[in-house]
């Protein structure tokens, strides 16, 4: 839990700053949505690993319950994305040098 806090810090610090050296609230979302988009595609290498070590490796049969993969996934997904709104709006709402400021 701490680990996730000091990364909001951080990720709060890198969205002022880049707000006060010039970067718009669309790029600091951009950048920030890029970054969830990766975190998807390391997501979707880790399933295709796992799929390759079962199938390949073990020769088992490649059966997971997709109902409960995917609503695990979805829900994951919706929980991350209300957590980054609830935490990028104040940041982004704040004036760039006040902000900064209190930090």
């Amino acid at each position: 839990m701490a680990a996730g806090a000091a990364m909001g810090v951080a990720l709060a610090a890198a969205a002022l700053a880049g707000t006060a050296l010039g970067a718009t609230r669309s790029q600091i979302l951009s950048a920030q949505a890029l970054e969830y988009g990766l975190l998807a595609g390391l997501l979707a290498l880790g399933l295709t690993a796992a799929w390759y070590v079962i199938t390949q490796i073990f020769s088992f049969n490649w059966l997971p319950d997709w109902p409960v993969v995917l609503m695990t996934l979805g829900g994951g997904a919706l929980l991350t994305l209300g957590l980054w709104i609830a935490d990028s709006l104040p940041v982004l709402a704040a004036r760039p040098a006040r902000a900064l400021r209190q930090l």
